[in-house]
């Protein structure tokens, strides 16, 4: 029997539903029937967007499902052969998960089965199913004493047959550091290792570089200070395999006058919208006519800042903050700034290349096309999807090589629920605008998924688009 691939969904925890269930958790089932119509639609195609070497191949359906009380990982086994597989087989209600899905047992001992080949792959022995204990950072959000950790995932991954996993894929919330499955914090105040405690993804850590006793390039993923995580993570995958992130890039983080970090909405989308935005659809202008042919107007680009600041804590007052009674003590630092002075000094402080001192105070912005570019790769070379691109594309440490895409949201877009009236409910990334133009403009970077069953606008990070974004730092 031809051995399984695998395909890894992690749904997180911190948001509900109108009616009380969760948002995220039945992403996993709808996710799951549609890559069934994939497998269905590329039974004859010598070219299948989900890259199975040969029919018939069993795939196994990794589950891991944060909401839940207590955390679980379920499992499912499909046989992808050339005839079809029954569309809609699993169903997104709670009270049939258990009708094509088996739970697996949390284990503190998994087995690598890269080195005890005799191990049956089929009952995941490699798989990290033993949440961890945590303290929730989040007052908004209910404590929970364990939960999954990203790392689980990672671990999993690279302790899963060679060559065997045909994706991973997120469904979060999030930001530009990774995927928020808990929304934990980072408070092992070190470049290099993670908090032991924290679940979430930290894109600087988990895909940094480094070199071991020999020489020797490794990727450690933060988890200790010896082993090659990354290495074993990458060569995990099949070759033309995927890592998928579903949710929101819409935040950043910054400092106030008093040196205070505070989490801000994206300055990547304050910038977009008043330079390019604004100037094509609102208040439209010479450059933006030429943007709009997609071409760089060749004179400064203006913009009102001020304007921006009251749209937006003017959203922020009648949207968000009847959202949050009481503002919990971490509300504040993101809704709302106190004054247009404190607005400045948090989103200005993340590119001082970009925003100079004279910028200060200032009611307008003024930069060139060029400029406007490279603050943007600048801003997208601190993301999860970036960083994780970047690694997966170093020969250093890949170099067989494994070509991995990665998918995610461009900096300054936020994963949108799509509506009720489409049967495979997932997210798609908002505003589209930033995917289909701007990130083409730039970086020549697509936005077509063909696992996907209708457009969604997650950027593909490839090889391609890292050279583009590198080459454009500097600009």
């Amino acid at each position: 029997m031809a051995a399984p691939y695998f395909i890894f969904i992690v749904t997180g925890t911190g948001t509900k539903n109108e009616d009380g269930s969760d948002l995220f958790t039945p992403m996993a089932p709808r996710r799951v029937n549609e890559l069934l119509e994939i497998f269905n639609k590329d039974r004859n195609s010598a070219t299948p967007a989900i890259p199975i070497a040969s029919r018939p191949a069993t795939v196994i359906f990794v589950w891991f499902s944060c909401q839940e009380t207590p955390p679980v990982v379920r499992y499912s086994s499909v046989s992808v052969v050339d005839g079809t597989i029954e569309p809609n087989r699993y169903s997104d209600s709670a009270k049939h998960y258990n009708d094509h899905w088996t739970t697996l047992a949390p284990t503190t001992s998994p087995i690598n089965c890269r080195d005890n080949t005799t191990a049956d792959p089929t009952t995941l022995p490699f798989v990290w199913s033993q949440p961890i204990t945590i303290v929730s950072a989040n007052p908004a959000h209910p404590a929970r004493a364990t939960a999954f950790s990203i790392v689980n995932v990672y671990q999993s991954v690279a302790w899963a047959p060679a060559n065997s996993v045909l994706s991973v894929e997120f469904f979060t919330h999030g930001f530009f550091e990774g995927p928020v499955l808990n929304d934990t914090s980072d408070g092992s105040h070190s470049r290099t290792l993670r908090d032991s405690t924290d679940t979430d993804g930290r894109g600087a850590k988990d895909f940094q570089l480094t070199t071991d006793s020999s020489g020797v390039s490794i990727g450690t993923m933060g988890i200790d200070s010896s082993t090659n995580w990354l290495g074993d993570f990458i060569s995990g995958f099949v070759s033309g395999g995927a890592l998928r992130v579903y949710g929101c890039n819409i935040q950043d983080k910054g400092t106030d006058s008093t040196g205070t970090t505070r989490v801000v909405k994206s300055t990547t989308l304050q910038v977009l919208d008043g330079s390019y935005w604004r100037k094509i659809q609102i208040m439209p202008d010479a450059s933006g006519i030429a943007l709009r042919k997609g071409v760089d107007p060749g004179s400064a680009i203006t913009w009102n800042v001020a304007d921006q600041y009251r749209v937006e804590n003017k959203d922020i007052q009648t949207q968000m903050a009847p959202l949050y009674p009481g503002l919990p003590p971490r509300i504040p630092d993101y809704y709302p700034t106190k004054n247009f002075a404190d607005w400045q000094d948090i989103h200005y402080s993340v590119d001082s290349q970009f925003f100079v001192s004279s910028d200060k105070g200032a009611n307008t912005l003024s930069k060139t096309f060029n400029q406007i570019k490279g603050f943007v790769a600048r801003q997208t070379e601190k993301t999860y999807m970036y960083l994780a691109a970047s690694a997966f594309n170093n020969s250093s440490i890949n170099p067989k090589p494994v070509t991995i895409s990665v998918f995610g949201p461009a900096s300054g877009t936020c994963g949108g629920i799509e509506s009720k009236k489409i049967t495979m409910r997932l997210m798609h990334c908002e505003p589209s605008w930033i995917a289909t133009t701007i990130y083409p403009l730039f970086f020549q970077a697509k936005y077509i998924d063909p696992t996907q069953s209708k457009k969604r606008y997650y950027t593909l990070f490839d090889s391609a688009v890292v050279d583009k974004i590198k080459a454009a730092d500097s600009l």
